[in-house]
């Protein structure tokens, strides 16, 4: 037994559409994801006492140097991965404030 209502076949095996998605519905499409600027993401990084402690136990010679090179690899490594071509939308990120933290704060 097999019935049509509107494009909708439904047989024994269950509903089955014929249908197809137009080149605008597609999410490749402009229509659906338009070029947009790249989205820009302003962070604060704070490395706090602890993992300064950590690297000086670490890294003896330069422990503040160290530390540098690895959160700014880590914030690296994040920006180059949503510039791949297949995230979307483009994201940039920007550092506008970095504090390395060698004692805490009395306040925190």
């Amino acid at each position: 037994m097999q019935e049509n209502l509107r494009g909708l076949n439904i047989t024994a095996d269950g509903p089955t559409l014929n249908y197809s998605v137009p080149a605008e519905g597609q999410l490749d499409s402009l229509f659906i994801f338009p070029q947009l600027d790249p989205v820009t993401l302003e962070i604060g990084l704070f490395l706090d006492s602890k993992l300064f402690e950590h690297f000086q136990r670490e890294y003896v010679g330069d422990a503040e140097q160290h530390l540098l090179d690895f959160s700014l690899a880590l914030i690296n490594n994040v920006h180059v991965l949503y510039q791949q071509s297949s995230m979307s939308p483009n994201l940039d990120i920007v550092i506008v404030r970095f504090e390395m933290w060698k004692k805490q704060p009395v306040s925190i």
